[in-house]
């Protein structure tokens, strides 16, 4: 993994300098790479393996894999723009139609280093599709988090099938489609498993994240709120009157250990514990059905740290 993220980064900062001629453009992309090359290269790596284990031969993947990476990167960066929850991210320090600017343009260069990773025109419109169609597909979801509308459980995976998992299709669906010459739709099926499971562990682990993005404070409506809300009763009622009004009693004082005690007693983490389980499960049991997985199990849960928590 370690070799592959050096590969992906010097692949980022390439085509950053090859597309972007405004010195400030560059600069900026520099620093926005900079600052992604502090998480794993979870997406890019899955898009190398997944040709790997199709055949894939040919070095050119790490391009693609990085045209990859710079979507993801562009993703959070308008993520956070929107959400205006993140004051230390680089992009948040500089004038926000810059960061815009900025956000565009990886945008067009991460999908102009995937369609140019083939040679076959076949190929190339089958890729260009792909990510045209889950990129969509993200952005749509985007926009129901955005609204933070969600009013049950049900509703809330939708969307994050639309924003999250779709991402996970796109990167996996790339990796077999380059190796196959098309599209492996058992693949792109577990991958959407995959993300889901993912998602729901990140809104386990930022459940208690008492800082900047607290889901809590900010009133957003992820799955382990849900079920509090659909939970809560009696004296504990005022968490539907915050999170739906941000009002709550006067005497009384939000904090991190009421929200702790709140949970507990609900059994919120339990049943988010629960849930990730039963994605994760689907995951594993479609991943499974592929023949060329075969013995591959293994060696892809240690590799991307994939498991239940």
């Amino acid at each position: 993994m370690k070799q592959i993220k050096e590969e992906i980064e010097l692949h980022m900062r390439s085509l950053s300098d090859l597309y972007f001629s405004s010195k400030p453009m560059r600069e900026y992309a520099h620093l926005f790479i900079a600052e992604k090359l502090k998480e794993p290269m979870v997406f890019g790596a899955l898009t190398v393996w997944h040709y790997r284990l199709f055949g894939g031969m040919g070095d050119e993947i790490q391009r693609v894999a990085a045209g990859i990476e710079l979507l993801i990167l562009s993703s959070d960066i308008l993520d956070d723009l929107q959400d205006q929850d993140a004051p230390a991210k680089p992009w948040m320090q500089i004038p926000e139609p810059e960061a815009m600017n900025v956000v565009m343009g990886l945008l067009l260069i991460g999908q102009q280093a995937i369609i140019h990773g083939a040679a076959e025109a076949d190929i190339r419109l089958q890729a260009s599709e792909l990510v045209q169609e889950k990129l969509l597909c993200s952005l749509n979801g985007q926009m129901t988090d955005i609204r933070n509308e969600m009013q049950d459980i049900e509703h809330y995976v939708e969307m994050t099938k639309e924003k999250s998992a779709s991402l996970f299709v796109m990167s996996c669906g790339l990796g077999a489609l380059y190796a196959r010459g098309r599209r492996h739709p058992a693949v792109e099926e577990y991958a959407e498993y995959m993300g889901l499971s993912a998602q729901l562990s990140n809104d386990c682990k930022d459940l208690f994240n008492w800082g900047e993005k607290n889901d809590f404070t900010a009133r957003k409506r992820t799955l382990p709120m849900l079920y509090l809300l659909d939970s809560v009763e009696g004296p504990d009622l005022w968490v539907k009157d915050y999170i739906e009004k941000g009002t709550f009693p006067a005497e009384m004082e939000i904090n991190e250990s009421l929200f702790k005690d709140l949970c507990e007693r609900y059994g919120v983490v339990l049943y988010s514990q629960v849930q990730i389980q039963v994605y994760f499960y689907e995951f594993m049991e479609r991943f499974a059905a592929v023949p060329e997985t075969a013995g591959k199990k293994e060696e892809f849960l240690r590799e991307f740290a994939v498991r239940v928590e």
